[in-house]
Formats: C-alpha cells, sequence, structure tokens
C-alpha cells in the first residue's frame, strides 16, 4: 500500500511530537540525557521506514526549528540538531554503500566532524572558557567506542522494525 502524502504529513507530525516531548523531558531527567537524545535520534530512521526520506527530512528540521523554540537547554537542541537529528539520513547514505569498510570509514569521519564542529561552537557560543577533564586522545576514543555501539543499537532497532513491517 502506497503512502499519500496526507498519511505521510501525519505520521512526520506526530514523529516532530513525540522528538520534542523526548527533548523536553531530557531537560528535567538529566541523568539519562544521551539516552533521550540517542531515542529522539532513532526516530528519524522511523520515519523513513514508515513513510520516505523527504517525510524524514521534514520530521527532522520541524524537530530542529521547534526545539530551539520550545527547549530551555540550547545545550540539548545543538546536540540534537548537529548530532543526534540527521544521524539517521546520513546513516542511511552511508549505508548504501554496501562496504563495511567504507561504512566505518566513513561513519568515523561523520561522528568526530560533527562532535568536534559541536564542541567549537559550544565553546564559542555557550562556554568559552570551558576546558576538556580528560586528554583528547582518551575523549575520542571513549567517543568513538559510544558511538559505534550506539550505531549498532540503532541498525539493530532499525533491523527490528523493518522485519516486523511496521508501516
Amino acid at each position: 500500500m502506497k503512502n499519500s502524502s496526507a498519511s505521510n504529513v501525519a505520521k512526520g507530525g506526530l514523529l516532530v511530537a513525540l522528538t520534542l516531548v523526548i527533548l523536553y523531558a531530557a531537560n528535567f531527567i538529566t541523568f539519562n540525557t544521551l539516552f533521550l537524545l540517542g531515542l529522539t535520534s532513532a526516530l528519524i530512521p522511523l520515519a523513513i521506514i514508515i513513510s520516505d526520506v523527504p517525510t524524514s527530512i521534514m520530521v527532522y528540521v520541524a524537530s530542529a526549528i521547534l526545539s530551539y523554540l520550545i527547549i530551555p537547554d540550547k545545550t540539548l537542541w545543538l546536540l540534537y540538531t548537529i548530532v543526534f537529528g540527521p544521524y539517521g539520513i546520513v546513516k542511511l547514505f552511508i549505508e548504501k554503500r554496501r562496504s563495511t569498510v567504507i561504512e566505518i570509514i566513513l561513519k568515523l569521519i561523520y561522528f568526530n566532524a560533527v562532535i568536534a564542529f559541536t564542541f567549537f561552537i559550544y565553546k564559542s557560543f555557550f562556554m568559552p572558557n570551558a576546558e576538556l577533564q580528560y586528554s583528547i586522545a582518551l575523549v575520542i576514543l571513549v567517543g568513538n567506542i559510544a558511538f559505534f555501539v550506539f550505531d549498532y543499537v540503532l541498525t539493530v532497532f532499525v533491523n527490528s522494525i523493518r522485519n516486523r513491517r511496521f508501516k
């Protein structure tokens, strides 16, 4: 059954609302911030599965704009907008390559680039005196390991949704 544009807009609207609820909850549930951001990141691939890529882009853009207006903690907005929000779409295009080595290299390049950019923006606009408490090598190593765990969990989620034919 082909999705109509009205159906895609409705599904997209629900996913935007769910994204905003999760991001807003992350303001108050401070001990699970990364988990909640990861959860919002899973909604973009879900949008791709239940509708299409243009709808998922709309979900991301609408969520980024509305979260800027609604979410009090702009750090959450920054992390969602630059790191977690677009990753589902980026992941889709990277994994079309079908070469595991190239996928890993592209994902590492993406992750390290957006984390460096996010740190630069955060330091420039929010906390000019922010310094890392640990060595940069340790931060990069732990960050990349955490990223691969996140990517694996996101892949398992996407595959389980695809296998259930949730549409």
